[in-house]
């Protein structure tokens, strides 16, 4: 190193040459401790993996690829029950009644508005009804 470097607190160092060393003071206990902990946690992870794809493994060592269909379909069947389970709950049932309820009587109102409608259209066709008989009128208002 050359020249003179200044520290807070010290003499600056005069100008020549210095040697300066790096001392690394490490705890052997404490990186070992630290080791064996990632290592128990990547273990520990490793083995519950292992342990939740057993039933998967031997589906896998009895039917081959074939296991990886019989799996999707076991849990498609597992999610279904799950959501079977749910039906089962009484609000559901409830608010599914109420919802099929209202949309029964929107329907039927709607029908009804309807029946008004073609009632409305066959009256005044049937009040009409000389008219459309009517050659002259048919061509005078139709066929123009």
């Amino acid at each position: 190193m050359h020249g003179a470097s200044w520290v807070p607190g010290k003499k600056p160092c005069p100008k020549g040459e210095a040697r300066s060393e790096l001392v690394i003071e490490s705890d052997e206990k404490a990186i070992a401790g630290i080791r064996d902990g990632i290592h128990s946690s990547l273990d520990g992870t490793y083995r519950n993996l292992v342990d939740s794809m057993q039933e998967y493994q031997q589906l896998w060592d009895k039917y081959g690829v074939i296991g990886l269909e019989i799996a999707r379909a076991k849990g498609f069947s597992e999610a279904a029950v799950g959501w079977v389970t749910e039906f089962g709950e009484a609000e559901y049932w409830k608010e599914l009644g109420n919802s099929i309820s209202d949309a029964f009587w929107r329907a039927l109102d709607a029908a009804q508005a309807a029946y008004d409608g073609v009632e409305d259209i066959i009256e005044d066709a049937y009040e009409k009804r000389g008219q459309f008989l009517d050659k002259d009128w048919y061509a005078q208002k139709v066929i123009k």
